[in-house]
C-alpha cells in the first residue's frame, strides 16, 4: 500500500491539519526590489565565527539575531489519485518480506524490521577523523517516501514531538506535488520533527556534537559539530569548496536556477569532503539543536537549520552561518540530513 492510498489509523486528525504548521508568519517584501517575496521566506543568517564580522548582503538575506526572524513560506498542497496494485501470484506461497507492511502492528522501530518497510539506500560518508558519518546528500522525495507510506506507532516520537500526533503525522506540505515532480530532489516542507523522526527511522539521527547530542546553541563554529566540520573540512575554509565565493558553484540566488536542483548534480558544489554535496545551498537542513525556552509551547521552540538554500546570497552560504525557525516551521526551501555514528 503506497503513501497515497492507505489508511490513517494512528493520526486523530486529518492530514489537511498538517498544513497548520506551515506559514505561521506573514510573508515579508523583498528589500532590495520592494516586491513580495513569494518563493521562500526572507531568510536570515548568523555568523558566530568572529566577533569582528558584521558585514552583510543587500539582498533580502540579512545578518541579525537569529532568534529575531520567524517569516514562513506558504506553499500549495495538490491532491492527486493513486491506484493500488492489487494482483497477486497464483502459486501458493503466501510469504511476504519482513521489511513491509504487513497490516500488523504500527512500526515502533527502525526501518528494515517488521513493519517499519525497507530502508533507503541512501550513500554516507565518513566526517573528519573518522569519528562519524555524514549523508553525501540532502534526503530526497523518494527516500522519504520510502518513510512516509510506514504506519508509525506514536511511540518513535520523541517527547518535544508528541504535538505532531494530532497534527497528522509526517506528511510534507505539497507532498503530492513533490511526488509528482523530480524524486532525486531534495525532500521540502518538512519541520524539525519530521526531520528527526525520519533519521531515527533510518537509524541515525539528525547532525549534532561529535559523539552525539546537540550542538552548542550559540557556537556556530565549533570543531565538534558535526555539520560544521564537515562543510568546512575541520575549520579550514569559508565555503564547502574553498574559502572564496564561487558564485555557480552551488544553488544559491547567484546560480540564477530560482529552484531546487536534483541533490548531488552540481559537481562544483562538492565538499568539505570528498563525495559530499550540497553543504551550501539547495535546501536548509535542519541540525539536531534547539533552545528550550520553558515560556514556549514545543511547537514554538526555535530549532536550528544550517547550510542555505536556492534563495541564499554569499554571506548566508558559508559554513559558519545558520538560520533558526520554529520546531513546527516548514517551507520549500527547507529540508534533511542525517548524520550517524562512525
Amino acid at each position: 500500500m503506497n503513501c497515497l492510498s492507505r489508511p490513517r489509523t494512528i493520526w486523530t486528525t486529518t492530514l489537511a491539519l498538517v498544513g497548520l504548521l506551515g506559514c505561521r508568519d506573514t510573508v515579508e517584501a523583498d528589500s532590495a526590489s520592494g516586491s513580495e517575496s513569494t518563493g521562500t521566506d526572507d531568510e536570515v543568517g548568523v555568523d558566530t565565527s568572529s566577533s569582528s564580522e558584521s558585514s552583510t548582503d543587500s539582498t533580502t538575506e540579512s545578518s541579525t539575531d537569529s532568534s529575531t526572524d520567524t517569516s514562513t513560506d506558504s506553499a500549495t498542497d495538490t491532491s492527486t489519485d493513486s491506484s493500488t496494485d492489487t494482483s497477486t501470484d497464483s502459486s501458493t506461497d503466501t510469504s511476504t518480506d519482513s521489511t513491509t507492511d504487513t497490516g500488523g502492528l504500527p512500526c515502533a522501530d527502525v526501518c528494515g524490521t517488521i513493519d517499519c518497510g525497507a530502508c533507503p539506500d541512501t550513500p554516507m560518508i565518513d566526517g573528519p577523523g573518522g569519528a562519524y558519518r555524514i549523508d553525501a546528500t540532502e534526503t530526497t522525495v523518494a527516500e522519504y517516501s520510502a518513510f512516509e507510506a510506514v504506519d508509525f506507532d506514536p511511540v518513535l516520537l520523541s517527547p518535544e514531538c508528541a504535538w505532531k500526533v494530532d497534527l497528522g503525522g509526517f506528511v510534507p506540505e505539497a507532498w503530492d506535488a513533490q511526488l509528482m515532480g523530480d524524486l532525486d530532489l531534495p525532500v521540502t516542507g518538512v519541520d524539525w520533527c519530521d526531520a528527526q523522526s525520519y533519521c531515527n527511522w533510518t537509524g541515525r539521527r539528525l547532525c549534532g556534537q561529535i559523539g552525539g547530542g546537540p550542538d552548542i546553541y550559540d557556537q556556530l563554529s565549533d570543531p565538534n559539530s558535526e555539520w560544521f566540520a564537515a562543510c568546512s573540512d575541520a575549520g579550514t575554509q569559508t565555503y564547502p569548496y574553498g574559502n572564496n565565493y564561487q558564485a555557480q558553484a552551488c544553488n544559491g540566488v547567484d546560480l540564477g536556477v530560482a529552484g531546487l536542483t536534483p541533490v548531488g548534480s552540481l559537481p562544483a558544489c562538492e565538499g568539505g569532503l570528498t563525495d559530499l554535496f550540497d553543504m551550501s545551498g539547495n535546501v536548509w537542513e535542519w541540525t539536531n539543536t534547539c533552545l528550550a525556552d520553558p515560556m514556549l509551547d514545543d511547537i514554538e521552540q526555535n530549532c536550528r537549520r544550517r547550510g542555505g538554500s536556492w534563495f541564499s546570497t554569499s554571506f548566508v552560504l558559508r559554513c559558519a552561518v545558520d538560520s533558526v525557525r520554529t520546531r513546527g516551521y516548514r517551507a520549500d526551501n527547507t529540508g534533511i540530513r542525517c548524520c550517524d555514528a562512525g
